[in-house]
């Protein structure tokens, strides 16, 4: 049985959909999967992020608001040069 490998549009979109995913429901899985250790991350309101836990503790703060209860990421694709 042949391995179909991904192209580079399809990764960038199962990337960009599991960012949707950590949006609605941040879990450790789904962090570690999209970013490093060491990784920075600024959030809409300019705090600086340093590595995947303070990084997800954050998110998962941010998911607990009524602010965004509810709230999606929404994006589109409409161009992708590789």
């Amino acid at each position: 049985m042949q391995k179909q490998v991904m192209g580079d549009e399809a990764i960038i979109n199962e990337k960009l959909e599991k960012m949707s995913a950590i949006f609605r429901e941040p879990t450790p899985e789904l962090f570690r999967e999209l970013f490093t250790e060491d990784c920075d991350y600024i959030t809409f309101n300019g705090r600086h992020l340093k590595g995947i836990e303070e990084n997800l503790r954050a998110h998962q703060q941010l998911a607990g608001l009524r602010l965004f209860r509810g709230a999606e990421l929404l994006w589109e694709s409409r161009q992708i040069r590789c």
